[in-house]
């Protein structure tokens, strides 16, 4: 998805990038990728985001006639895209990266021109299960817009006094039930939040006392702290 189907930490790094571009560009969702895309702009660039959504019979086509990077947000590697979410889920460690979903993704990451990680862990977690990827990447970590960087620096040192803050998320990885019951514990007075706009987040997180975040496992680079901070 793109920041203007779904407002999330991913999509709004793919979206300051895509902003940056000094060049003329195509967005295209994954899940609508053919054969026909790939012939129609074989002689592009591609950069992949987010592409759980694409249809994975393409890989060889694309790991053999395009030229590419990809912007890693997660961990594709692994069906749940989440180790510890499938540890949750199964009770299993997760073995994903022997599994065919596990050898695609590599093949495809390893095939591409640089891989972009969100943090070094994210990164290491990769390298460990995928040794032949080491050297092909470099730590990216959450991109910001000029606008949002004006904003954060009009509001930097802001002495909040709000509410402790806890987003409020469907997302497992996210931990929004781990920091409500924190909150409870710690008798903080605590205000949930979710589907604000940029400009409504930032000012709310300057006048609030502090970010509670309790993410359940290894959260690549959780855009919302940085910003808190």
């Amino acid at each position: 998805l793109f920041a203007d189907e779904y407002i999330g930490g991913a999509e709004l790094t793919t979206e300051a990038l895509i902003e940056a571009c000094p060049f003329e560009y195509v967005k295209v969702n994954s899940k609508d990728v053919t054969i026909q895309t790939l012939q129609n702009y074989q002689n592009y660039f591609w950069v992949f985001g987010n592409f759980s959504q694409l249809n994975f019979q393409l890989i060889p086509s694309l790991a053999g006639n395009i030229r590419y990077a990809v912007l890693e947000y997660d961990y594709k590697f692994c069906k749940f895209r989440s180790v510890e979410k499938h540890k949750h889920e199964t009770g299993e460690d997760c073995d994903c990266h022997e599994s065919q979903l596990g050898k695609l993704v590599s093949a495809f990451y390893y095939a591409s021109e640089q891989i972009f990680w969100m943090s070094s862990e994210q990164e290491q977690r990769y390298i460990d299960r995928f040794p032949f990827l080491e050297f092909k990447g470099r730590v990216l970590g959450s991109v910001f817009s000029e606008k949002d960087l004006q904003m954060l620096e009009f509001l930097k040192g802001t002495e909040g006094s709000g509410p402790t803050l806890i987003q409020d998320s469907e997302s497992w990885i996210k931990g929004t039930d781990e920091a409500i019951a924190f909150c409870k514990e710690s008798g903080l007075e605590y205000e949930l939040f979710k589907n604000l706009t940029r400009t409504s987040l930032l000012n709310k997180m300057a006048n609030a006392k502090a970010f509670c975040f309790l993410p359940r496992g290894g959260d690549t680079c959780p855009r919302v702290v940085i910003e808190a901070k």
